[in-house]
Parts: C-alpha cells; structure tokens; sequence
C-alpha cells in the first residue's frame, strides 16, 4: 500500500454525506445519493476536500462501483473534472463508471446500449453480493430512474422498487407526474 493510499485510508469518514441502499435477496446493495462534494443545495461547486470525504465514506459503507449519470456540462459546472480520477484511486481502475444522462430525460437508443454492454459489470459485482452506488446532481431523478432499474434488471418486484424510492427520495412518490413516467419506464424491465 503507498503512503498516498494510507493517507486517503485514514481520512475519516463523514456522517454529513447521505446514503439510502436497497438490500437485494442475495446480499448485494444499490445505492442512491447525491453528488459527492456537493451535500447542501444551492452549492455552486464541489469542496474537493469534501469530495475526497464522501467518497472515502462510500468506500468505508462498502462501495464497490460508484456511477456518476452528470453529463459533461454538469460536470464542467459543479468544477468536477477530477471526479473520475479521485474515484478510481479510492474504488480501483474499474470502481467508477460516468453514463451520462441529460436531466429531465429518459435513457435513449445509445445510452441503452452503452448501459447493456456495462450492466453485466454491475450484475456481476451485486451477485457476488457486492454495492453498487449511482448518483446524479441530487439524487431525485437520474439516480432513481437508473437505481430502479438496476434493480429490477436484479430481479426485484416494482413494488418493492417504489416503496424503497418512496423512502429514499420523499419528492418522487409526492410527485404524480413523475411516478406515472417512473413506473411506464421500469415496467419494461420488471
């Protein structure tokens, strides 16, 4: 272990930085949160301080692929262009996946085929009983849409899915609207 590995190792970790996880049957997790670094709304930028926290905090909660859906221009406007290089040195070369999704939008023609040819990663990281942790700006759209649907592509019930979104992100099932376009989209995979 380097002595840069043993520094990031013994930051400690943050309770500020939320975190909701889905259990599946077979001990594997899907979790849902807000942008690392970013943990008040409003906040312009990303603290690199506190970004180097919350992903050592994901890590610690027992991370193993964290998926930022920001697209290149959110990522450019949070100050967020080392994102990429942070995660891969706390969660490894293949811990850090970026599948952009543009916000208020449903995945398209290629954002289904990029998501089908990396999904096998995450199936295979959440049947060996590992935690896959997906993010967007504040965790209520992207996030949802494609933590569902990871988890129903595991081969959970849509109800349960919508129970556990209900609790993790209060604003979905207050919002008819979004629930209705929610549940038409995931009833393709569950």
């Amino acid at each position: 272990m380097s002595s840069q590995e043993t520094t990031r190792n013994e930051v400690q970790p943050t309770t500020d930085f939320a975190v909701d996880f889905f259990e599946l049957p077979n001990q594997g997790r899907v979790g849902i949160s807000g942008c690392p670094g970013l943990r008040h709304r409003g906040r312009r930028v990303v603290n690199r301080h506190l970004l180097n926290q919350d992903l050592i905090t994901l890590k610690n909660q027992g991370t193993d692929i964290l998926i930022t859906l920001l697209d290149v221009t959110e990522i450019h406007n949070l100050r967020l262009e080392y994102l990429g290089t942070e995660a891969r040195a706390i969660f490894g070369r293949h811990g850090w996946f970026h599948v952009p999704l543009l916000p208020g939008t449903l995945p398209d023609v290629c954002f289904d085929s990029y998501w089908n040819g990396i999904s096998r990663i995450f199936q295979r990281t959440l049947d060996a009983g590992g935690c896959v942790v997906m993010h967007c700006h504040e965790s209520r759209d992207r996030a949802a849409l494609m933590c569902g649907r990871l988890i129903l592509e595991s081969g959970s019930d849509l109800s349960d899915v919508l129970d556990w979104l209900g609790c993790a992100c209060p604003g979905i099932s207050r919002d008819s609207r979004r629930l209705y376009a929610l549940n038409n989209y995931w009833k393709q995979f569950g």
